[in-house]
């Protein structure tokens, strides 16, 4: 498949991009450039080409030819969120419905849409899935529920949009995020030989490991 990716350049997609191309896709990525330095692995030749662009900004040229699409760009965690809640939604919301559109007018077939599983909010004690309501407690979350609902309704025979609502990811990547809770408790027990807890210890959340959400995407697509 020729497939584009938003964010192609962050924390999860510049693992995804050389993972799809390893696997025989043609893979091209779109990108704001915020985290393009500093790599914290030596950069793989695998890397997708990257056109860097601000995703409110693209416009139908920027999807023609492509079989599908993973939509990953976005202001990424609740506190810059939250600094700014105009922006992140004019980023994560428009911006996501602005994409979408496109994808779909451009004749793409399979959209791949990063949500998350803070839609849900404060869970409680039973496990949440696909039919539960959501109850999201920030703006980031918002801004998700938002681009499901609105995506959902330009779903056609030609256009598949998927939501993948993923738990918290973990593991390396060039461009590593570290304000994770997985990767900050390994990289706190790593440099300083102790593991600094945050809270009391009883929050639990769902996690999973960046090779395992690349591999969910690719059975998606």
């Amino acid at each position: 498949m020729k497939i584009l990716i938003t964010g192609a350049n962050g924390y999860i997609g510049s693992v995804l991009g050389p993972f799809l191309i390893e696997r025989g896709h043609e893979v091209a990525g779109i990108d704001a450039g915020f985290y393009n330095a500093p790599i914290l692995l030596t950069e793989c030749p695998l890397r997708p080409a990257v056109k860097l662009a601000d995703i409110r900004r693209l416009t139908i040229e920027d999807f023609a030819g492509f079989d599908a699409v993973v939509h990953l760009a976005g202001l990424s965690n609740d506190p810059l969120g939250q600094l700014n809640p105009a922006l992140t939604n004019s980023i994560n919301f428009q911006g996501s419905l602005h994409v979408a559109r496109l994808a779909r007018d451009a004749g793409v077939h399979r959209y791949v849409d990063f949500s998350s599983c803070s839609v849900y909010g404060a869970g409680g004690d039973a496990p949440r899935q696909e039919t539960s309501p959501t109850g999201p407690l920030t703006e980031y979350a918002i801004c998700k529920v938002k681009t499901e609902e609105a995506v959902r309704q330009l779903a056609c025979e030609s256009f598949s949009p998927v939501f993948m609502r993923n738990s918290t990811v973990f593991g390396i990547s060039p461009r590593m995020r570290f304000d994770l809770v997985l990767n900050n408790l390994a990289g706190l027990a790593f440099t300083r030989r102790e593991i600094a807890l945050l809270s009391d210890g009883t929050p639990w959340r769902p996690l999973i490991h960046i090779q395992d959400l690349c591999r969910a995407t690719a059975l998606f697509l």
